[in-house]
C-alpha cells in the first residue's frame, strides 16, 4: 500500500503564513492557528498532490518558546 506522510516546520509555516496574509513577517503570538483549518489543508493538499496514496500522519515540528512544554499550539495539536 501507498501512504504519504506531511511534515510540517511549524516555525515556517507561522512566518510564511503572517506574511502571506499581511505582507510582513509577524510574531507568532500575534496570530492565532485555526488547528482543525490547517490540519484539513494539509491533509487535502496532500490527497491532491498523491491521490493513489493513503494518508498516513502529519508530523508537526516545533520547538517551545520560553522553555513551556507543551505550548497551547501544540497542545490542541496533539
Amino acid at each position: 500500500m501507498d501512504q504519504i506522510a506531511v511534515f510540517v516546520d511549524a516555525g515556517y509555516l507561522y512566518a510564511q503564513g503572517s506574511a502571506a496574509l499581511s505582507g510582513q513577517r509577524q510574531s507568532r503570538d500575534r496570530r492565532i492557528l485555526d488547528t482543525e483549518a490547517a490540519i484539513a489543508c494539509l491533509s487535502q493538499t496532500a490527497r491532491e498532490c498523491e491521490p493513489s496514496c493513503k494518508l498516513l500522519r502529519i508530523y508537526w515540528y516545533d520547538g517551545s518558546i520560553g522553555g513551556a512544554w507543551p505550548t497551547s499550539d501544540q497542545a490542541a495539536l496533539e
